[in-house]
């Protein structure tokens, strides 16, 4: 009879025991000498061009759980190079082309929930109906405080353009002598809906019936933050 024996991958000692599978299915492992809990033949590192694979399925409608299953790693893995793509990103306002003096913009709010349907948010967009890009957003309720706070983090040489909203209370916060509360009737916020339209579309944690929701604020946040750099760089490059 042939056995097997492993070392701690830690502190090489041979008193090991098997620890069931980890979430990818990956054998474990659990050494009685340092404690410690490691798979037992860890996998190699992901190329790059597979990372940048995985990066591109998450921002196209797949959930972390789908993606982890088409590139056969766990969702642990996925989550840790959504994190670290998003720390490394370039700070956002680099990604939108300067304003012109007779730039129009439109804001809306797009609703969500997080973890429950009653725990319902609000992701405040405001968008230039030129360039067709997110000038900036805002994740919060529906208060006059969250309208103030999407507005604040709009770039400065665009404060003075003027602007297009729906009826919404919150927006009399934004100064009346260069913005307009509409109805949808008369089409000056069709592109900010359109703009609705793609984000649901391509964002699987917005969708109306789904499973893939946010459970927590930060992750919607992140990930509208991943898809909005890329949306601004796509629309960019074609501009």
């Amino acid at each position: 009879m042939i056995t097997t024996t492993f070392a701690c991958r830690l502190c090489q000692s041979t008193n090991v025991k098997l620890y069931g599978h980890n979430c990818a299915g990956t054998h474990r492992y659990h050494c009685n000498d340092c404690g410690t809990t490691r798979v037992l033949k860890p996998k190699k590192a992901l190329l790059p061009e597979v990372e940048q694979a995985m990066e591109r399925s998450y921002l196209e409608r797949n959930s972390l759980r789908a993606t982890a299953r088409i590139f056969g790693v766990s969702h642990g893995t996925v989550f840790n190079k959504v994190k670290k793509k998003a720390r490394d990103l370039p700070a956002f306002k680099t990604t939108i082309v300067p304003a012109t003096k007779d730039d129009v913009l439109e804001a809306d709010e797009l609703f969500t929930f997080i973890q429950m349907k009653v725990n319902q948010i609000r992701i405040w967009i405001v968008q230039c109906r030129r360039t067709r890009q997110i000038l900036s957003f805002f994740i919060g309720d529906g208060s006059m405080e969250s309208c103030k706070k999407l507005w604040r983090k709009l770039p400065s040489e665009y404060l003075g353009c003027k602007s297009f909203s729906d009826l919404w209370r919150s927006y009399n916060c934004i100064p009346a002598t260069t913005h307009q509360k509409v109805g949808k009737e008369t089409g000056q916020t069709n592109h900010i809906e359109r703009c609705n339209n793609t984000l649901r579309q391509r964002i699987s944690r917005l969708v109306r019936k789904t499973l893939s929701f946010s459970k927590k604020e930060y992750m919607l946040n992140l990930h509208f933050k991943l898809f909005a750099l890329s949306y601004n760089q796509e629309i960019t490059t074609n501009f």
